[in-house]
């Protein structure tokens, strides 16, 4: 019976020991389960808060996360590591060359730290605000945006955007009246028309080492512009401005080179050539000297410069025009062998200039060349001298003799116009060519032998030489302008080379001997009295 008894409650034990198992099993499982368990029989999926995998268990989606910053070419702010839910510390805002930080953006969207809670890795991109306007190329700044315009110092990047700068546009800064200094990055080259027009507080101004060219008016209206610096000056020598108002000086601003004032101008060995306009109005320059390794002068480069009083040339062939006009302090003057051209006004108003000798080869004397140089009493002519520009010597009252050598062929009118103490005058027999008021209103010339080849007498030729006593005409003259002699009123013979009948033939314009003296026309054959 006892036996009987065990046996049962083994039986009993053995059929409640698997039902105690499964309940422990249900328990410790996963009988609700876990929500992606839950959804994986339908096929739906929760929300991953942002992007990041909450699945329990993996370490990966439960952060930390990394939170990039890409600072679109400013300096770099380095990365973050931020547990899930966490919000990223702002970091200290990013710099970028001609470009005001504008925030943090997320997908396009901007991106509050104070709000966002990082759920994922991500990359916040920078948003930037442009200072300059520039071309579609990048390269040419050509002026400033609303946020640029509010700073009185600006200050141009050498890269903009993964660009060079290597040009300022036309007007790019015109009348920003308020800006009190700008500086340019070395890789400009080009310096547009009005680029700082009307920049009216601009008080210093330093020229880039890469500038080659300045545009028309750059700095035209710059008053209160003192002083322009530049590292050295043979960078200065080689740059080409477009005229007057493009250079600075012409402000009366100084120049410094190095730090240095430049007074007396030792041109450096290796610059071959002086640009337009480079020193015009430089009142302070005293001395210039050149080696023979400039060869080119620009137009205008020493213009208005009146204190310049000492000048050296190089080896050139032509002196441009206006290169020395202006020039009053300037009193000797010694023109190299190897000039073939004296340009337009290369000396004009060189008011303290006493002579001029034009070595041979010397080929054409421009337009103006000499013109109102009021103290020049002897010019002497080369040989291999053509041309005789118009108003060449117009005004220079100390004037007193001329002597044109033979090869002249054509004097422009008003050459020597106005030369009131030029008493003799010298005309070469291959002169063909006597422009209308070569010599007028040079009223101590007394006579004068017109050359045989000459066609016509051209109107106000002699016009106001009150002092003109006798004129020779060649047979070869057909016609003679209007008002040619008017005014002589001391003229007493014409001399004539052909027959009385021949100079009947001569075509006179109207007054062409009005008030003149009681003259006689002397020809071949007899007399012809007024």
């Amino acid at each position: 019976m006892k036996r009987m008894i065990l046996i049962l409650l083994v039986l009993l034990l053995a059929c409640l020991l698997p039902l105690a198992g499964c309940k422990k099993k249900q328990k410790s499982g996963d009988a609700a389960g876990t929500p992606a368990e839950q959804n994986a029989g339908d096929g739906t999926q929760t929300p991953d808060n942002g992007g990041a995998d909450n699945g329990a268990g993996n370490d990966e989606d439960n952060g930390p996360y990394t939170v990039a910053f890409d600072a679109r070419g400013g300096s770099d702010v380095p990365s973050a590591q931020v547990e899930k839910g966490a919000r990223v510390a702002r970091p200290q805002d990013p710099e970028k060359a001609g470009f005001l930080f504008a925030g943090w953006t997320l997908a396009g969207e901007p991106f509050s730290f104070d709000t966002g809670a990082v759920t994922g890795s991500m990359t916040l991109t920078a948003a930037w605000t442009p200072l300059f306007t520039v071309s579609d190329a990048g390269a040419t700044v050509t002026g400033l945006t609303e946020a640029g315009a509010q700073y009185t110092e600006i200050e141009i990047p050498a890269v903009l955007d993964g660009v060079t700068v290597t040009g300022i546009g036309d007007e790019a800064f015109a009348g920003l009246d308020t800006v009190t200094a700008l500086t340019l990055p070395d890789g400009v080259t080009h310096i547009g028309q009005n680029a700082f027009s009307g920049c009216a507080a601009l008080t210093e101004f330093e020229m880039p080492d890469g500038v080659t060219s300045v545009g028309d008016g750059a700095f035209d209206g710059c008053d209160a512009l003192a002083a322009v610096h530049v590292s050295d000056v043979a960078i200065w020598c080689g740059i080409w401005f477009e005229s007057e108002s493009a250079n600075p000086l012409s402000l009366g601003a100084a120049l410094y080179a190095g730090g240095e004032p430049v007074t007396a101008l030792t041109v450096p060995d290796g610059v071959t050539s002086i640009g337009s306009f480079a020193f015009c109005d430089d009142t302070a320059l005293t001395a210039v000297v050149m080696s023979t390794a400039v060869t080119e002068i620009g137009e205008g480069a020493f213009s208005g410069c009146t204190g310049l009083s000492d000048v050296t040339l190089g080896a050139l062939t032509t002196i441009e025009n206006e290169t020395f006009a202006g020039c009053t302090g300037l009193s000797v003057l010694v023109i190299p062998e190897g000039v073939t051209r004296i340009g337009d006004g290369a000396f004009a108003y060189c008011g303290g200039l006493l002579s001029v000798a034009l070595p041979a080869g010397v080929t054409e004397i421009g337009d103006c060349a000499f013109q109102e140089c009021r103290s020049l009493a002897n010019v002497t002519f080369g040989i291999g001298l053509e041309t005789v520009g118009a108003s060449a010597f117009d005004g220079c009252v100390s004037l007193v003799s001329v002597v044109l050598p033979e090869g002249v062929k054509s004097v422009g009118e008003n050459a020597f116009s106005r030369c009131a103490l030029l008493a003799s005058v010298t005309l070469p027999g291959s002169l063909t060519a006597l422009g209308s008021e070569a010599f007028s209103d040079c009223t101590s010339l007394s006579a004068v032998v017109l050359p045989t080849g000459l066609e016509k007498i051209e109107r106000y030729l002699f016009c106001g030489c009150t002092s003109l006593t006798g004129v020779t005409v060649p047979v070869t003259v057909t016609a003679i302008g209007d008002d040619a002699l008017f005014g002589c009123a001391a003229l007493q013979d014409l001399f004539y080379d052909g027959d009385t009948a021949a100079f009947g033939t001569i075509a006179k314009g109207q007054g062409w001997d009005a008030e003149t003296g009681d003259y006689v026309v002397h020809c071949t054959n007899g007399d012809i009295a007024k």
